[in-house]
């Protein structure tokens, strides 16, 4: 795992996901890993890197993205049509999911804290406007 900042798009497993994103499959699949985890269960750190980065492609399909590099902007521009109401209700979940309870959340907590949750705050925010 290797991540050099809080948004989404800012760790290497995001990126591997992005360099494979083919359909909306992939988003659908990515985003369900979280919700669908045991509600007991702390959330898996990569799940939540790849789920995270799902979700902000989800928001730029809805015309609300956040910062997503230019190959997610590219994909979201030829696919935007596939993205359903069912995929912002299950990107809604996969982001507060992460936020309440996830590897995600511990690694970010301290002095970082404040402002990934601002950020997680922002996204659950432009999923759900």
């Amino acid at each position: 795992m290797s991540a050099w900042g809080l948004e989404p798009f800012e760790n290497d497993e995001a990126e591997d996901w992005l360099a494979e994103l083919s359909d909306w499959s992939s988003v659908r699949g990515a985003l369900a890993k979280v919700v669908e985890a045991a509600p007991e269960e702390e959330r898996d750190l990569t799940d939540c890197f790849v789920g995270l980065a799902a979700a902000e492609v989800v928001a730029a399909a809805l015309g609300r993205p956040g910062a997503i590099p230019d190959e997610a902007a590219d994909w979201v521009d030829a696919h935007r049509d596939g993205c359903t109401e069912q995929l912002r209700a299950l990107a809604v979940a996969c982001a507060s999911q992460i936020e309440s309870k996830s590897e995600l959340q511990d690694l970010w907590d301290g002095d970082l804290s404040e402002e990934w949750h601002a950020l997680m705050k922002d996204l659950i925010r432009r999923l759900s406007a």
